[in-house]
């Protein structure tokens, strides 16, 4: 734990790609946090050199720590109705609302959520999960039966994504 806020640099080996994160300290309150990581994000872009950057938010939490920034474009990516999870913040949906009157671009996580958030913006789109199971069948077409399956009987079905509290 640094007593400091900074920002940690981390190259991929063999490409241009940087994966930049910023680090506050956990002892401190919320709003000192915020406005650590708002002076980190403006700091980001001055040693980065970005102009104008695309904001692509996953959170409305963390509108208010960019929504000072002169952005190419606003992207809210509302993957999740965030408000309905356990211990969600007070603050989240009067983010929600602040993000959604910027945004240049809504995107969500399936139809019932567009369903839901669809009178909240104009240019709102639905990406709803799938499988393209053509695609990953011939994959899979050309490799042996896995040893530890090949006793279950099918279909199989698998899980990839975040385990959360809906699944208990």
């Amino acid at each position: 734990h640094h007593h400091l806020p900074y920002l940690e640099f981390h190259a991929f080996e063999g490409t241009t790609v940087q994966a930049i994160r910023p680090r506050v300290p956990d002892r401190w309150s919320p709003e000192d946090q915020e406005a650590a990581l708002a002076r980190l994000f403006d700091q980001m872009l001055v040693l980065t050199g970005i102009a104008k950057p695309v904001l692509w938010l996953y959170t409305p939490m963390m509108w208010p720590v960019v929504q000072h920034v002169d952005a190419g474009a606003v992207v809210f990516d509302c993957m999740d109705e965030l408000s309905a999870f356990d211990f969600a913040p007070p603050a989240l949906l009067r983010h929600e609302a602040a993000l959604m009157e910027a945004a240049d671009l809504v995107t969500t996580g399936g139809w019932s959520l567009w369903e839901a958030k669809k009178s909240c913006h104009a240019n709102i789109h639905a990406f709803p999960s799938s499988v393209d199971k053509a695609h990953f069948a011939a994959a899979r077409a050309r490799l042996p039966e896995p040893a530890d399956q090949a006793s279950l009987p099918g279909p199989r079905l698998g899980f990839y994504g975040v385990i959360d509290e809906r699944l208990v």
